[in-house]
């Protein structure tokens, strides 16, 4: 489908057809999501000068800040995950030093329980 779409808009390159590829393009689980690209083609179309299609210009506005909540929620949940990461490198960090504490004190406790001869 996106194939489909791209030839079409090498061939003819209306407004219409950029939102269709950028739609294509945005969709999260799609094996050939591109973003980026698809804001670029948005772009063109929002800030485009044919006042004939003010109703497609506005679509493409509502896509395109649509597409950036989308990142600003994936850049936050990004962040998040990377502090979550560090505080549960740190957490296992603490954990083996705990457990490396235990094992001398039972060394120690061991070694005291010997009797001497």
């Amino acid at each position: 489908m996106r194939v489909r779409a791209e030839a079409r808009i090498k061939a003819s390159a209306t407004p219409f057809d950029r939102v269709r590829l950028a739609m294509l393009l945005s969709l999260p689980q799609a094996p050939n999501q591109d973003a980026e690209r698809a804001r670029v083609l948005l772009t063109t179309v929002a800030n485009g000068p044919d006042a004939r299609d003010t109703d497609l210009r506005a679509f493409a506005r509502a896509l395109l800040w649509d597409l950036q909540d989308q990142k600003a929620l994936s850049d936050k949940y990004d962040r998040a995950l990377a502090l979550e990461r560090a505080k549960r490198k740190t957490l296992e960090h603490q954990l083996q030093e705990l457990k490396a504490i235990e094992e001398q004190l039972n060394h120690r406790d061991t070694a005291k329980a010997i009797p001497k001869l």
